[in-house]
């Protein structure tokens, strides 16, 4: 009986690895590590050398203040031929809300003291 429930709990672990929910578990440790998989991503081309966006640099300082430190620290200076990254951080529409333009009506044209007004009669 006892061999059993290890049985079922290493099941219930290996599901848990696989990515796949049972019972109570929450969706929270996915998108964590979700987050982590970019952050190791961002600290890999940082510390190989390669040039990433300052957003991917701000995310992985957001997400991971300790691995930033390490990755900058690691960083290869010797890359002759450095990549240029796209965003990993904006992959998976992980962007940041673009504030909306909002547009002012036309001003009403009217005159002014400062401008005197011309009566033109022919």
């Amino acid at each position: 009986m006892f061999v059993n429930s290890q049985i079922g709990a290493a099941g219930t672990a290996a599901s848990m690895v696989r990515g796949k929910h049972t019972g109570g578990q929450s969706i929270a440790a996915d998108d964590h590590s979700d987050k982590m998989r970019i952050a190791m991503k961002i600290a890999r081309r940082i510390m190989n050398g390669d040039n990433v966006p300052p957003c991917d640099e701000e995310f992985l300082l957001e997400h991971s203040p300790g691995l930033f430190k390490l990755a900058i620290s690691l960083r290869r200076h010797d890359n002759d031929d450095p990549e240029d990254y796209d965003s990993a951080s904006r992959d998976n529409n992980r962007r940041r809300p673009v504030p909306q333009l909002v547009q002012q009506p036309p001003p009403v044209d009217r005159p002014s003291a400062a401008t005197p007004s011309l009566d033109i009669r022919v």
